[in-house]
């Protein structure tokens, strides 16, 4: 003939851990989306910070080149040597000038690829906590099946019945 019962501070302990894991599970999935919005937004304060540096330098440099281009097409310098060396600082000019739209275009075209991966991460963050939360529920509710089990097999093992 088989036997039932269980060690109630067996069952205790188990719903203890279960409760604890519920719990872990919760924080996890929490844990999980905060990081990957702090990820993503401090990707984007150092790619604003990186940019308006840059962008800075780029700019210095383009006002010194243009300075000096103006003065290069201002001065009195006439012959072919002058001509050889005003088209070349125009060119120097436009170069300095394309550098800095390209560098321009390289960060929108940064943060277009940035806010793609926020999504993306935003996206495995919920779907992780949407789980993380699924997961603690179930050990929430294992945890109180084992409380239960524990209380009812207490009452009729260990208590008695009562006969009135």
């Amino acid at each position: 003939m088989a036997m039932i019962g269980a060690d109630i501070g067996d069952l205790n302990n188990t719903s203890t851990n279960f409760q604890g894991f519920s719990e872990t599970a919760r924080t996890s999935g929490t844990t999980v989306v905060s990081t990957a919005r702090r990820a993503v937004g401090n990707i984007e304060g150092e790619t604003n910070t990186a940019e308006a540096s840059i962008i800075d330098a780029l700019e210095s440099m383009r006002t010194g080149m243009t300075n000096a281009n103006a003065s290069m097409q201002g001065a009195q310098y006439v012959g072919r040597n002058a001509e050889v060396a005003r088209n070349a600082s125009t060119e120097l000019d436009g170069r300095v000038a394309q550098a800095v739209t390209e560098v321009t275009e390289a960060f929108q075209d940064f943060r277009t690829r940035i806010a793609a991966l926020g999504g993306e991460l935003e996206g495995i963050a919920s779907d992780f906590d949407a789980y993380a939360a699924t997961v603690a529920e179930s050990g929430a509710g294992f945890s109180q099946a084992m409380t239960n089990q524990a209380t009812n097999l207490d009452a009729v093992m260990n208590q008695g019945i009562a006969v009135g």
